[in-house]
């Protein structure tokens, strides 16, 4: 039954990792996830230390009171295992258990440097792949991975609602400048694709001249 448990949990994590992929990621991104986690981290009654590596550079970090320095090398151990596997390290917690074996053994990974340890999550960039790491140390394992899976759910979501706001009121302004007859009135569908930067978006719309 024990196995069959971790097996979901991997599933879970797997279409976490696969739905949670950023077309870019800026420092002010960064910001704005952190706060996000710290807000959502108030909840709890442990303090916890956040880190937010973009291209091997720590772009946030946030220690709340009562921390110590020993999250801040759990927080790195973490991270590592994210920077050399491009998954999350709650993911590989959960596929060493269902082997039955030890991360560290079977990769000849030291355990200072490497914590198959959940709370390590990818920052993935569509197309591109693997850039950076957001990881979270001080509460247990499934609590850090979900902190930071929840705020990028959060986060990813707001953007998606903003893009199609943007979207809606380009199809507004194409619509403006398109030129019909005007001997009468007559009824026409039709395809409008728009595309700002890499995204393009296409709508079929039902117009009534």
């Amino acid at each position: 039954m024990e196995e069959i448990t971790i097996q979901q949990k991997l599933e879970e994590v797997r279409k976490q990792e696969e739905n949670l992929i950023f077309q870019s990621f800026s420092n002010k991104d960064a910001l704005e996830i952190g706060m996000l986690i710290i807000e959502a981290a108030k909840g709890f009654d442990k303090p916890i230390a956040i880190n937010i590596l973009k291209n091997g550079q720590s772009i946030f970090h946030y220690a709340m009171d009562h921390t110590s320095p020993d999250q801040d090398l759990w927080i790195k151990r973490k991270s590592n295992i994210v920077l050399r596997h491009h998954v999350s390290s709650y993911y590989m917690r959960l596929y060493n258990e269902m082997k039955n074996r030890s991360y560290n053994e079977f990769y000849s990974a030291s355990p200072s440097e490497f914590a198959a340890h959940g709370g390590a999550f990818p920052i993935k960039i569509e197309g591109s792949g693997v850039i950076g790491v957001i990881t979270v140390s001080g509460l247990a394992q499934e609590d850090d991975h979900n902190l930071v899976v929840e705020a990028l759910a959060k986060f990813l979501n707001k953007r998606v609602k903003k893009r199609s706001r943007s979207f809606g009121s380009l199809f507004k302004l194409v619509l403006n400048k398109i030129k019909f007859p005007d001997e009468k009135e007559f009824n026409t569908t039709t395809s409008i694709r728009i595309c700002k930067k890499k995204s393009c978006r296409s709508s079929f719309l039902k117009l009534n001249i």
